[in-house]
């Protein structure tokens, strides 16, 4: 299994350094290592390095227990994209995760992204790859928080499934985005954290279980966006459990909202998730999965370095706020559901960008549930790109 485990990340981490050398080369700007026809390739290359620190401490435990904080490379993103020419981009991007988390022992190595990207017109454009799925279209640039939010970590953030994406603005206000993809894993879903390791990420993904999603966006104005996203997922698809799980699916339904003017953000978010056949599922794999699932949340930000006249691009002294409520036990078929699957959370942060490329988050939060569950949470954070 380690040997296996070797060969995967040295296939992996191979052509992201091939690509990193591509970069490297093309940035040597003396007349000993100068293209005689650079010219022609001007702005084909474009690369980005994205990375964040975090520091997580439990400070408060009703129940009286306590942890040790705990340090994070969170993640490093080395993204890159080439234009083929003026209709065709190949975009990519390699991620390495929680290197200094021991749950994940050592870190995670892998694809973020890797596809072809057609787009002639503004109505009709396509990607086909290693794409993200049109879920959770709610967010801004500026990500509000240390973690991701619960409610859209464990019930709808897009997540990455080899397929194709159609996408397009079919008016200046009107935009949609359409994908087929392969599909999640039943024997991952569970009630902790709904399907956020049920999400193949294309590794190992079977085509037999494929999943169709689908979003539209709706731009009132300049200030008010609203949008709604819909998937479906066949979960009967699993070499070891064979055909004992016909008919199993995962059906998510998201309704978002989004409010910006001058200083002020704000944004709404509803997902309302069913399982067809979970009692199927729960007594094959010997799980407690509910047959229903739902989560909302609502954040407001106020950036208080906010310049009218220049919007404040690369400047931000942010203020944000959420509230969460989600239970990934909603519904349950044959067992009595476990309150503890019903939580509430609210953080409170501040987000200081200096420059653009360094910002610091700090935020606390509450965690509770209707179990035993009421943590308090401080979280820190620095990320940098360049």
């Amino acid at each position: 299994m380690k040997t296996i485990k070797t060969i995967l990340s040295l296939i992996i981490v191979l052509p992201g350094l091939l690509v990193l050398s591509l970069f490297e080369a093309q940035a040597q700007d003396t007349d000993l290592y100068k293209d005689q026809n650079a010219d022609q390739y001007e702005n084909k290359f474009s690369y980005n390095v994205l990375s964040e620190l975090h520091y997580n401490n439990v400070v408060y435990d009703k129940n009286g227990s306590t942890e040790v904080g705990k340090f994070d490379l969170h993640e490093l993103h080395f993204k890159a994209g080439y234009k083929v020419n003026k209709y065709l981009k190949f975009k990519t991007a390699l991620e390495i995760e929680h290197a200094f988390d021991s749950y994940y022992n050592g870190g995670d190595v892998f694809f973020k992204q890797a596809y072809f990207d057609y787009h002639k017109s503004d109505r009709v454009g396509l990607k086909v790859g290693l794409v993200n799925l049109p879920v959770t279209g709610s967010k801004s640039k500026i990500y509000s928080g240390v973690e991701i939010a619960p409610v859209e970590k464990y019930l709808s953030y897009a997540w990455r499934e080899l397929g194709v994406v159609a996408y397009g603005d079919l008016t200046s206000k009107l935009s949609y985005q359409t994908s087929l993809t392969t599909g999640l894993e039943a024997t991952e879903i569970s009630s902790k954290s709904g399907i956020y390791s049920a999400r193949n990420n294309s590794l190992l993904s079977s085509i037999n279980n494929l999943a169709a999603a689908a979003q539209v966006k709706y731009k009132l104005n300049y200030n008010f966006t609203l949008g709604t996203s819909a998937l479906f997922s066949g979960l009967q698809s699993n070499q070891e459990f064979g055909g004992s799980l016909e008919g199993a699916a995962y059906t998510l339904m998201e309704g978002f909202a989004a409010y910006k003017s001058g200083a002020i953000t704000s944004r709404l978010v509803g997902v309302y998730s069913t399982i067809q056949e979970s009692d199927k599922i729960n007594q094959i794999l010997g799980k407690h999965i509910g047959s229903s699932q739902y989560g909302s949340l609502i954040e407001v930000t106020y950036n208080f370095l906010y310049d009218p006249n220049t919007g404040s691009k690369t400047k931000h002294f942010i203020v944000y706020s959420r509230v969460e409520a989600y239970n990934t036990q909603l519904t349950t078929i044959g067992f009595e559901a476990d309150p503890k699957y019903e939580r509430f959370e609210y953080t409170l942060g501040v987000l200081y960008k200096p420059f653009k490329q360094i910002e610091f988050k700090t935020d606390y939060q509450w965690l509770n549930s209707s179990g035993k569950k009421n943590l308090g949470q401080l979280n820190l954070a620095v990320a940098y790109s360049f």
